[in-house]
């Protein structure tokens, strides 16, 4: 019965798709290294589900005679719970579609400003000026007042937005003029902190972090962060098991560079204070090196603000897929070639015996001890030079054969690793870009 047909009665279908197209993502993966047909038919399921989902909400969008029956449909309990699947199991295909993105971007932008943006041209330029000069100080008072009282009390966000406090439930008539509550706000508010957190710890020397006031500011700063992020973890985990509520949390990487400057800048407070405490922040390094850790990740952070820029983002993008996923796997490989060649070393400068060649000097490594050619090798294939055995090959008892072993180690990291690394990256930053424009409407979603 079409005319006795609800939005709300649509929601369950849709949600059912996601999940199908879910438990055909898993199973994709789960055949990749034994059926790779079978993969890719499974992953073409995934794409045609998504597209059966958004048949579904064209359908509910088509009837005109339920109103705005497609917002009802993805503002309700079921719809946003089939949303929030989607953007787990990163449903691209289903948020490309464009009755979904039009949707993405009244959401984005709130009521008001998706208002401003749809009716610009049939304003007159005062009343245009006008109404985005009115928005704009509404948005700065809810800022200034409204801000800090959310951020002591969050459960309060919700009574302002929602009958009862139930998020669930009916919104608010006057919710529109929750400025504070539109995802793009959200964003560059949260923007603004970060950059706040980063120059903080920049203008701020190290001894002055264990002192007061800076030490409990930082500390309320960075435990009310932790806050979020183990609600974030937590939501993942209620939603899909812990498991694989962590493998999605982590495979976000501002996740994890979040809970690693963090944890950082919590670990730079507590050793000043101690060092403090003691005296001796001036004849240890430990504060300072947390804190020039701390620093350099907090300033990458920074980096989530351009990603609502078309431009930067496919560039962030790279960034983080080559660190994350092409450096380490090279990285891996890089390790075991050190580990041999050093293990190789160790035999040629005699070093088990106790008595280790007196060449070794020269590598100015006696620090590490029996780690000094792995530290060496590190140390020159990062340089891209081998001078130090290369001098000492020549001083051994048969030459040929440790010239050999530094030539075939110089070979290997140099001509052969790295470019590995370069034809890594280049393959990642075609696939992004290829993707870029399809990536950018996803992360708005997500």
């Amino acid at each position: 019965d079409h005319d006795g047909l609800q939005a709300k009665d649509l929601g369950s279908p849709v949600l059912k798709l996601i999940e199908l197209a879910d438990a055909a993502q898993r199973r994709a993966t789960q055949l990749r290294s034994t059926d790779p047909r079978d993969a890719d038919e499974h992953q073409t399921l995934f794409d045609r589900l998504q597209l059966a989902a958004a048949a579904l909400l064209e359908e509910a969008n088509d009837d005109h005679r339920r109103g705005d029956s497609l917002r009802e449909l993805l503002e309700s309990e079921v719809g946003q719970n089939a949303l929030n699947r989607a953007v787990t199991i990163r449903a691209k295909t289903l948020f490309n579609q464009p009755l979904v993105y039009r949707y993405l971007e009244q959401k984005w932008r709130s009521e008001i400003f998706d208002s401003f943006a749809k009716e610009g041209k049939k304003l007159q330029r005062w009343e245009y000026f006008l109404g985005w000069t009115l928005a704009t100080l509404l948005l700065v008072l809810e800022i200034v007042f409204l801000v800090p009282i959310v951020a002591l009390v969050p459960p309060l966000e919700r009574y302002m937005l929602f009958e009862g406090g139930d998020e669930t439930g009916k919104r608010r008539e006057w919710a529109a003029l929750i400025l504070i509550d539109a995802p793009i706000v959200k964003f560059y508010l949260e923007t603004a902190s970060d950059i706040a957190l980063v120059l903080v710890l920049t203008a701020v020397p190290t001894d002055a972090l264990g002192e007061y006031p800076m030490a409990p500011i930082l500390l309320v700063w960075i435990v009310a962060a932790f806050y979020w992020e183990s609600k974030q973890f937590m939501d993942s985990c209620n939603d899909f098991g812990v498991a694989r509520g962590i493998i999605i949390f982590l495979s976000d990487y501002f996740n994890i560079l979040d809970i690693l400057s963090l944890g950082l800048t919590v670990a730079a407070v507590i050793a000043a204070i101690a060092e403090r405490a003691v005296a001796a922040v001036n004849t240890t390094l430990r504060a300072p090196i947390l804190h020039a850790y701390a620093l350099l990740l907090v300033w990458i952070r920074t980096m989530r603000g351009l990603l609502m820029f078309q431009t930067f983002f496919p560039y962030i993008n790279m960034f983080f897929r080559m660190l994350g996923e092409d450096f380490r796997k090279f990285l891996v490989l890089l390790i075991v070639v050190i580990v041999g060649f050093g293990a190789a070393w160790t035999k040629v400068l005699g070093m088990e015996a106790g008595s280790a060649h007196a060449c070794l000097d020269d590598f100015h490594t006696r620090e590490y001890g029996a780690f000094s050619p792995y530290t060496q090798m590190l140390e020159d294939a990062v340089s891209g030079a081998a001078d130090g055995f290369f001098d000492c090959a020549h001083e051994m008892g048969v030459p040929e054969g440790a010239w050999t072993i530094t030539v075939l180690f110089c070979i290997v990291v140099v001509l052969i690793l790295l470019n590995m690394l370069i034809a890594m990256m280049s393959a990642t930053f075609s696939e992004i870009w290829e993707d870029r424009d399809v990536d950018f409407i996803f992360s708005k979603a997500q």
